[in-house]
């Protein structure tokens, strides 16, 4: 009979950078591989007045994100912020040992298509009476 061993994997980030429009919410979008379901992130490096819709404000460029609610953070920069954001990333275990360091970033920008399509203005026309 062969014996089985479980093999252990160490939660790991996975994410992808991101962009949306000025005054837009960002989706975090950052995944966890191999959750064990206690694991907390620490986001620092926000500009100040940003903030998260999941976790805790731990000051005004910093946020904790328990890891069971990546999938509904969304991000929102401050009104009118156009730039980018280079984001630190610190996994931390259940047992708060420090797991990975990694830099993300996210970005809005003003489009310079527009959001909306264009409006087409014609040559006055006459009433009809």
């Amino acid at each position: 009979m062969l014996e089985q061993k479980e093999e252990h994997r160490t939660p790991r980030l996975a994410f992808q950078d991101l962009r949306a429009a000025v005054n837009q919410p960002l989706a975090l979008g950052i995944v966890l591989i191999n959750s064990t379901g206690g694991e907390t992130l620490v986001l620092s490096g926000f500009v100040e007045g940003t903030s998260l819709s999941a976790g805790t404000a731990l000051g005004t460029t910093r946020w904790s994100v328990p890891g069971r609610d990546l999938d509904k953070a969304f991000i929102s920069a401050p009104e009118n912020f156009d730039g980018t954001m280079q984001v630190t990333v610190t996994l931390y275990s259940s047992r708060q040992d420090i797991l990975e360091t990694k830099e993300v970033r996210f970005e809005w920008n003003i489009s310079h298509k527009g959001d909306k399509l264009p409006v087409q203005i014609s040559p006055a026309q006459p009433v009809a009476r």
